[in-house]
């Protein structure tokens, strides 16, 4: 008996038979296209996507920043203000939807950019007798200024620290708490920093938020304006031939003007986080102001592009750390590493 006829034996019909395999290779391609998309998707969750953040502050950051004041007087106090809120500093109308609940602690001590030693001992200004003036204060809730009192950090008796526990940010719009830093005008004389006010914010209900809620941490000190030893530069955290999806990069350094960071665009893209960061900086060749996208410039070498960021360890920070992302699969060796591709160009300090 031929095909043909077995088949009309059993009432199958050719039409049903090209019906079945049309639903097989439909589902062979659906099947084929979730596989790859998830694949692309895990992929670019290992690399670049991150949650929204509904934590945030002008200053702290994750991991910690670090910010040097200058003032041009040393006959008074300064004031530094530090805020704590609950959306993005990107996107202040994109709060919390869950109300965040924080404690936040400032602490005195000194700090080699590394490790933060709190003090142990008051310290005096230069008269020998007079207590130096470190202090903080609340001076807004949610949104509402209020003068809080003023709690010594140069206090053994306050172990040198100050806590307010249990603070709180609604989830019905965006909110803002404000701390007031006190700086001790003797500070200001100084060459470098000498003692450092470590503040953190940390959550407690970091788990019933929607978004991303972490510790934020900041070491702000001050001293006075010079532009002695300025220089800046950036090194590759990650060993070089680590093959990783994404390498960090961190600038360091002091004084102020602008630093270029270049890289290689047929392996590598920078990070959207770090220029949309309110806190960065960046000019084009001209020296005019640049922002997100618009900050990423040609390089002239063929591929490379570069951005230039303006660093200031005077009044911002003396520490920027900076992610790039692969755009393609390759493996790096002890000869051909990520330090070919990602680089720390010149930097020009500005002219006082």
């Amino acid at each position: 008996m031929n095909i043909s006829k077995r088949l009309k034996k059993f009432g199958v019909t050719y039409w049903m038979i090209a019906a079945i395999l049309l639903f097989l290779l439909i589902a062979t391609i659906g099947v084929y296209a979730a596989y790859t998309g998830d694949s692309d998707l895990k992929r670019t969750v290992s690399t670049k996507s991150s949650s929204t953040v509904v934590f945030s502050s002008n200053v702290m950051k994750s991991p910690a920043s670090e910010k040097n004041i200058h003032h041009d007087s040393a006959t008074s106090e300064y004031d530094y203000y530090v805020t704590v809120c609950n959306f993005d500093q990107m996107s202040p109308a994109s709060h919390a939807k869950q109300q965040i609940s924080y404690d936040l602690t400032a602490e005195l001590g000194t700090y080699d950019g590394t490790t933060f030693v709190p003090l142990t001992e008051e310290i005096l200004r230069n008269d020998g007798v007079t207590k130096k003036v470190f202090k903080i204060l609340k001076v807004g809730d949610n949104n509402s200024e209020m003068i809080g009192s003023e709690n010594d950090l140069n206090s053994s008796t306050n172990h040198f620290r100050c806590i307010y526990e249990n603070e709180t940010l609604p989830a019905t719009t965006s909110f803002t708490d404000k701390f007031k830093l006190i700086f001790d005008r003797e500070e200001f004389l100084n060459d470098n920093p000498e003692y450092y006010i470590c503040v953190t914010a940390t959550p407690s209900n970091s788990s019933a938020v929607t978004g991303t809620v972490i510790e934020l941490k900041a070491y702000i000190s001050a001293s006075k304006s010079q532009n002695y030893d300025a220089n800046w530069s950036g090194s590759l955290i990650e060993i070089d031939n680590s093959d990783y999806d994404a390498y960090n990069m961190q600038v360091t350094g002091s004084g102020k003007g602008v630093l270029e960071i270049k890289w290689n665009s047929q392996y590598f893209s920078i990070s959207d986080m770090f220029l949309m960061d309110s806190a960065n900086e960046f000019v084009d060749e001209s020296n005019v102001a640049v922002t997100g996208n618009s900050a990423i410039l040609n390089d002239s070498t063929a591929n490379w592009k570069k951005i230039r960021l303006k660093v200031d360890s005077y009044n911002k920070q003396n520490k920027y750390n900076i992610q790039f992302f692969k755009e393609q699969e390759h493996t790096f060796t002890s000869s051909d590493k990520v330090s070919n591709y990602i680089k720390s160009g010149t930097y020009t300090p500005d002219t006082y």
